[in-house]
């Protein structure tokens, strides 16, 4: 799920070491400190932006591995059972041509009607 995230993650602390380095130099010579310190600041957004993104895919993963746990821990589902629904199921929200599924895990269905 993280598709190539953590590569960027890999490569953004790169560009961040190799900006911090250069940085020190400029402090020193009074040259383009602004600059660059700007971009420092934006690659450390960005990191961040990913990082979290990261987080949030690996929580989203791990919601949808106990939905799918919790599902084969059972036999066929023949009939209508509560606890089940309660347990999987956020809310469904019925339209004329179809049926849409929210489940607690973050996954949504649409059912066509």
């Amino acid at each position: 799920m993280t598709n190539g995230l953590t590569d960027r993650l890999a490569e953004l602390d790169s560009q961040l070491k190799e900006l911090e380095a250069e940085i020190i130099s400029l402090a020193v010579g009074g040259q383009g400190y602004d600059e660059l310190a700007s971009k420092i600041l934006a690659l450390r957004d960005e990191r961040d932006a990913v990082s979290k993104e990261i987080a949030t895919d690996a929580n989203m993963k791990q919601r949808i591995d106990e939905m799918e746990d919790f599902v084969k821990g059972h036999d066929a589902i023949v009939e209508y059972s509560e606890v089940l629904v309660r347990r999987l199921i956020e809310k469904v929200t019925v339209f004329e041509k179809n049926i849409v599924i929210d489940f607690k895990s973050g996954v949504s269905v649409a059912v066509e009607i």
